[in-house]
């Protein structure tokens, strides 16, 4: 049995402009979604690539690397050959070719970076220590072969008093650390606080 329902114009025209009413405010509820889904995507998108960004121009920024000396010169045994080695073989990192000792120390503005060789018999750590929170640029102390454990109390209060410090004592904890710093640390110049 089939039941028909008699339709008349008063029925039909009530039903086009319940139709027409749905159709109104739906499509201001997509373009509303649609609107929160835009603002939550640029969001996300804005947080996420700031920070490939930030690491992408610190990768590209030279990182310098500092061995130590005394007064006579090198420290034998500190040349850090095997350490200079893998972060340039990586070829993430950008491995300034002027690596140098204290006295050839010229940091500029450019640089990410410094990575210092310590050495409990080293000389001029003062001027390292001021040439680098001039430019307020992380620096590393790596601490390695007889001094892989062993800062000197004085040196330690130096560098203590420094808020961009941070130690690694074996090559993978350089390496990391490296890495760490140049994904983090905001690019630019920072200032005294």
């Amino acid at each position: 049995m089939i039941f028909v329902i008699p339709f008349n114009n008063k029925y039909m025209q009530n039903f086009k402009n319940l139709s027409l009413v749905f159709d109104i405010r739906d499509l201001i509820y997509a373009v509303i979604g649609l609107i929160i889904f835009l603002v939550a995507l640029f969001s996300f998108l804005k947080h996420f690539l700031r920070k490939e960004i930030r690491l992408y121009k610190n990768l590209r920024r030279p990182i310098v690397i500092i061995t130590p000396s005394d007064e006579q010169g090198k420290i034998r045994g500190t040349e850090m050959e095997m350490e200079i080695e893998k972060l340039r073989e990586n070829k993430l990192f950008n491995v300034s070719d002027e690596t140098t000792d204290y006295k050839n120390f010229n940091p500029q503005n450019d640089y990410c970076l410094v990575v210092l060789g310590y050495d409990k018999k080293m000389v001029g750590l003062d001027e390292i220590l001021s040439k680098v929170k001039n430019l307020q640029i992380p620096l590393i102390v790596y601490t390695y072969g007889e001094n892989v454990t062993a800062l000197n109390p004085e040196d330690k209060t130096k560098f203590d008093s420094y808020p961009w410090v941070l130690f690694a004592n074996f090559r993978l904890t350089l390496i990391n650390s490296v890495f760490n710093t140049l994904a983090t640390y905001p690019y630019g110049k920072r200032k005294n606080r």
